[in-house]
Parts: C-alpha cells; structure tokens; sequence
C-alpha cells in the first residue's frame, strides 16, 4: 500500500490493537453506514491527523465488520481505491475506544445514536446534510449544509487542512465515486445536486484517473446487485433507527423492487414481522430504490397494530407520497397492519421522510 489514506489506515488500526489505547478523537459515522458516511469519516479523520499534535485520530464505521459484505457499492469503490477491509476500523476492533477518547467528531448525522446519545460524548466537530437538530453548537468545525453528499463536505475540509489528501488516488476514488453516487452522477434531475458536489467532483476526476461516467455505472450496478443477499440482509444493509417520544421506527433502504422480493421472498411479510420483533420496534418501514430502467421507488411499512399502521398510512398520503398498492403473484398473508406500495412520488427519500414522522407520529 502507498500514498496517504491507505498508510494512515494501516497505523490507525495497529494503534487501536494495542491494549492500552492512547488518548483519541473518534470520528463516527451514522449507524447505517453507507459508502457516504465511511468516506466522509475516513477523509476527514486523516484529514483531522494532519495536525492531531500525536493525538490518535480513528474513522469509525458502527457496524460489525463481516456487515461490510452486504454494503455492495461500497466493497466495489473500496476496491477501486485499493483498500481493503482489514483495514478498516469497525466496532468489533473497537473495544474501549469510545470510552477512552476523548472526543467525537460525528460525520452523516448530527445526533448521536441510541446508547451513544446516553454517555457523556464530548462532540467537537460535525459534517453532516441532514436536518439539523440543534445539538453541540460549540462543536467547531460544525457544518451542517444540504448538500448531496456529506463527502463534499468531508473534501472541502480535507481541502483546508490537507490539500494533499485530494491528490492521493485513493482518496480521491474513494470521494468520487461517493458523491457521484449521491448526486446520481450529478444529475440535477435528481433533486440532490449542488453547485458545490459539482465542483468537487469536477476537482477530483484528474486525481482518481478514472472515467467518471464508467465509474458511476459500476458503482451503481454493484449497488443494485442484491443476488448474493437474503431479506434479512437486505434489511440490515442500510438501516437506521428513530426513537420518537416513545415510538421506535425503523428505516431499511433497499436496492431492490418489491414487486421482485415478494417473488424472490413470499415469506416476506411474516420476516418483516420478525425483524421488527429483533429490533424491537413499533414501525419498519423499507424505502425501495431500483430502475426499471427509470429510476424508481416502492414503500413496505409494517406496524405493531393495526391502529398505529393506519395512523400512518394517513401521515404519508396527507404529505403526498402517492402510494398505490403493490400486487404479486406470490400470495402474501393479509395483515391489517401491512402495507406494500409503489412510490409516485419520487423527491421523498429516507433523510425527507424521518422529519415527516418525526414531526407527525408522536401523540
């Protein structure tokens, strides 16, 4: 391994090894850990070592590691840039790391998850695009901006504390093909792009020294290849989880029509059921991503009574999701509190429908 991110991850993860961990700044990406959120805190803690005066600065990705598999899109760009897993520094290689730093820098969110949110965390920094809660006002960088992907915000720091960074090819596919990803190749169709995820991009094309155009595609297709994963995977790939005055839901986004896991599953319904049980939720909600070949959207929503699943069939019709039953040949149980449908309306992603319950559901 050579260049910059691949030899700081290599002296990051022997560090955490040892059995006396050193005073340290985690940097901690969300729970779902997408592509997003594991570039944005890979670059932006070696961009925060730069000047970490040899205090030890960790990327901290809050999955298991063998859970990377399931990520598809991200082993492809990982691959591209030539870093390997082992590398990578997941919960299981943690340990006491979080209770021995002394600070947090939270990347791709802006509140701590649950069990987190309940220790004393000293949170010195954020990037993030989502809403902003209003948490750690003090936190300096505190950056907070909807652009369409968090690792423009990650580069534009890496930019300012190690220009370097945005040179080393590694780090540059890595940025790349994460925000082309999010931005649907920069499409401004797709209701994400800013000017800024533009001009980044455009600054990292000549570094990674790859097609753009071809890069996206790939990255694309091994995201939407959901051949090797069961529904339980596919619930576990990319989830996150609300706690709602007393409600807990959950949010799987899946890379695959409903129409097609209902074929692929007609055991589906009862599986739902059972996640959410494992979870201990009161909502499951499965927000499906695919093209065929427009792109497109379906909505699954199981809830834990029938009065709960109604109460939310009418928050996502009154805030226009234009939701129309999904039919399949393979019978499925008919459950009062079960629903499956496409999604007309496309602008509405999982960071739009979070505040949308969020702010409706409670009682």
């Amino acid at each position: 391994m050579c260049g910059i991110i691949a030899p700081y991850l290599t002296a990051v993860k022997k560090a955490v090894a040892r059995p006396a961990i050193p005073s340290a700044l985690v940097v901690l990406g969300n729970e779902a850990s997408d592509l997003d959120s594991m570039v944005s805190a890979l670059v932006f803690a070696c961009a925060l070592s730069r000047n970490s005066q040899g205090r030890l600065t960790v990327p901290l990705i809050p999955i298991p590691g063998e859970d990377f598999r399931l990520r598809t899109e991200a082993v492809y760009v990982f691959q591209a840039a030539g870093i390997h897993p082992q590398h990578l520094i997941f919960a299981d290689d943690a340990g006491d790391l979080l209770t021995a730093a002394d600070c947090v820098a939270l990347v791709d969110h802006n509140r701590p998850v649950q069990g987190l949110s309940d220790r004393s965390l000293r949170v010195t920094a954020i990037l993030d695009h989502h809403r902003d809660e209003g948490l750690y006002p003090d936190a300096n960088p505190r950056r907070i901006l909807p652009v369409g992907s968090c690792a423009t915000l990650a580069a534009q720091e890496a930019q300012t504390l190690y220009p370097e960074l945005l040179s080393d090819r590694a780090a540059a596919r890595l940025l790349l093909g994460t925000i082309l990803l999010d931005t649907v190749n920069l499409n401004p169709d797709a209701g994400r792009t800013t000017a800024q995820d533009i001009a980044m991009a455009r600054k990292l094309e000549t570094a990674a020294g790859i097609d753009p155009s071809a890069y996206y595609q790939a990255i694309r297709a091994a995201k939407f290849d959901t051949s090797g994963l069961s529904t339980e995977d596919l619930l576990r790939k990319d989830f996150k989880q609300y706690d709602m005055d007393g409600l807990r839901c959950g949010i799987a986004s899946v890379t695959l029509a409903l129409g097609d896991w209902l074929e692929k599953d007609p055991g589906l319904t009862d599986k739902l059921a059972v996640f959410a049980g494992k979870k201990r939720l009161d909502i499951l909600i499965t927000m499906n991503a695919y093209h065929a070949p427009d792109f497109s959207r379906d909505l699954a929503f199981w809830c834990a009574d029938q009065d709960l699943h109604d109460r939310l069939a009418v928050l996502l019709d009154k805030h226009n999701l234009r939701l129309t039953p999904v039919k399949s040949h393979q019978a499925q149980p008919a459950r009062p509190n079960v629903s499956f449908a496409h999604q007309d309306n496309l602008a509405v992603s999982r960071k739009k429908l979070a505040p949308i319950l969020l702010n409706g559901l409670p009682t």
